[in-house]
């Protein structure tokens, strides 16, 4: 199984992720981090994608990271 999967994996069976870890998820589907506002932090890739989502004390929510998993899917 490839690393990325098995990472997605992970992250979608915890409570709650670590920016970083999501950070690398998300390089490897070709999003960048565009910038953060506050709290949020803003994500597009080459074709128009934009994924964002909050980060709280290096921390991201289960529900977040489940509609990020979805939108790289697509």
């Amino acid at each position: 199984m490839n690393s990325i999967k098995k990472r997605i994996e992970q992250l979608c069976n915890r409570k709650e992720s670590r920016f970083f870890e999501l950070k690398t998820v998300l390089d490897s589907a070709g999003y960048e981090l565009e910038r953060v506002r506050g709290s949020h932090h803003v994500f597009k890739n080459k074709n128009g994608g934009v994924i964002v989502f909050p980060v709280h004390n290096n921390l991201v929510k289960r529900c977040y990271v489940k509609e990020i998993i979805k939108k790289i899917n697509q």
